[in-house]
């Protein structure tokens, strides 16, 4: 296991090192666990033995510690065929950092074992990001053939950053560059312009993003590695002369304020609605519906169309035109436009009524439902104007609130309707128009019993300090009231109730 890119094991390990450089030699911080039938300078013993062979950040062997190799084991009475086994843990190691479980097993008799464990042998392991793993082999003189192959493999995946630049002719910045994270050694090119792409032998290839004013000329492909500097992916495109041609609408609340819906330039540029000679003629309508609205589109010259699927149809209207401008300059004197025509549907309120009592100290609804008061039509986002105004609504004994289909309860009706407008309800049955609405809004007025006040008291004709109020009682609307006095002797006694 080496932190080389994989294309790069092979190319990039220097042949001089021969089998002592155990093929890992002159790898930084590589590891390797294998068979050595030969003792070189710093082997811990003659071969053959096993062992976890480590390299440097520099790439240099290090001294093999006892906990690292087969010591005292006698392999020469093992079978032909051994399986190797090394599990790689990114943490739980000498201070934090990563360590090795691994092992030879005899293939003929698993009593012939060796196990080692870097965190038990207090060995410490440098922590690269990644790794790249194959099966390697290096011979000296004395070689006999071996031969090895990988069972098995399971891991993360590991993953470079690749920046995408996109510049014009001269190698100027046309867009601010973008990035993206893919597997190493993924090839990834761009839709028809790099060669791997055109190929169909990358593995992953995408369109180049259209950038208004320009066409694309050129890209590469880039294998992912590890090193973010060499994954680049160079976009180039030649700049040409502007046409534009908007699609604008009439209703700009319903595009977030915005009277162009979108815009396109050059005859030549590739775009998602449009292309070289019918600018409109892959507009979606259903990009263009707006609950609660139907729509028509007038082209540059005033005729009306149902859709934008038709007005794209009348060619003679529909194509670029041949407006003299400058390349490279973004300004069109003449540009074509669409304008897309929104109609609000029929929308309808009602207003309903409905009194509360005092029962058992709280107030309930009398009826479930409300009665039935006033009704009002209406157009999608337009002003709710009921006949019955808040001069209507008082009642002797009583207040009120209103309660709006925003389920807000407002002090008056004035204020509930200013607060609500005509809500948006889809109201077309085929595609056109009704005169009903699916979804009425509700505007509720609650009466409330007002609260009343009686007291007992005397007039001057008593001998009891004339005025006194002997007592009083707080009440609700149509409630008993009851007063509990202490008898008095009095030639006269008047009460009085508010």
């Amino acid at each position: 296991m080496t932190p080389t890119d994989p294309n790069k094991m092979a190319t990039d390990y220097n042949m001089n090192n021969g089998g002592g450089g155990l093929g890992i030699q002159g790898f930084g911080n590589a590891l390797a666990l294998g068979l050595d039938f030969y003792q070189n300078s710093g082997d811990p013993a003659a071969g053959p033995f096993g062992a976890l062979r480590t390299t440097s950040s520099t790439g240099a062997l290090n001294t093999v510690p006892d906990a690292l190799y087969t010591k005292g084991l006698n392999l020469t009475n093992w079978s032909t065929t051994i399986k190797y086994q090394l599990t790689y843990w990114p943490t739980g190691g000498p201070g934090g950092g990563p360590y090795i479980t691994a092992s030879f097993t005899d293939n003929a008799n698993a009593n012939n074992k060796w196990t080692v464990n870097t965190n038990q042998a207090g060995v410490t392991i440098n922590p690269p990001k990644a790794f790249s793993v194959g099966v390697n082999a290096a011979n000296g003189q004395k070689a006999q053939d071996n031969f090895a192959s990988i069972d098995n493999l399971s891991g993360t995946f590991a993953t470079g950053t690749t920046t995408v630049k996109y510049v014009d002719a001269n190698g100027n910045a046309i867009k601010n560059p973008t990035t993206f994270v893919a597997g190493v050694g993924d090839v990834i090119g761009i839709t028809n312009l790099s060669t791997q792409a055109k190929a169909g032998t990358a593995d992953y290839a995408y369109a180049a993003p259209t950038i208004r004013g320009y066409k694309v000329s050129s890209a590469n492909d880039v294998t992912v590695s590890q090193t973010a500097a060499n994954n680049t992916i160079t976009i180039k495109y030649t700049a040409l002369p502007y046409q534009e041609s908007i699609i604008q609408t009439d209703t700009p609340a319903l595009w977030s304020n915005n009277s162009v819906i979108t815009s396109y330039w050059s005859v030549d540029q590739d775009n998602p609605l449009g292309s070289g000679t019918s600018v409109a003629n892959s507009i979606m309508d259903t990009s263009l519906v707006r609950s609660g609205y139907s729509y028509y589109v007038t082209d540059q010259k005033g005729s009306s169309y149902a859709t934008m699927s038709s007005a794209a149809a009348a060619a003679s209207v529909n194509a670029w035109d041949s407006t003299s401008n400058s390349a490279g300059v973004q300004s069109d004197a003449a540009p074509q436009s669409w304008t897309v025509k929104y109609v609000p549907d029929y929308q309808g309120a009602y207003l309903y009524t409905r009194d509360y009592s005092y029962v058992n100290g709280s107030y309930s609804a009398t009826t479930s439902s409300g009665t039935y008061k006033d009704a009002v039509g209406g157009k999608t986002g337009g002003a709710i104007n009921f006949g019955t105004t808040d001069s209507n609504l008082p009642k002797s004994g009583y207040t009120y609130t209103v309660t709006g289909p925003d389920n807000i309860t407002y002090s008056n009706l004035s204020s509930a309707v200013a607060a609500n407008s005509f809500d948006n309800t889809d109201n077309k049955v085929a595609g056109v128009q009704a005169s009903s609405d699916t979804s009425y809004q509700y505007f509720t007025v609650n009466y409330t019993p007002a609260t009343q006040t009686t007291s007992l008291v005397v007039d001057s004709n008593s001998p009891v300090k004339a005025g006194s109020v002997l007592a009083s009682s707080l009440g609700l609307q149509a409630r008993r009231f009851h007063c509990h006095i202490r008898m008095l002797h009095c030639r006269r006694l008047v009460i009085h109730t508010w």
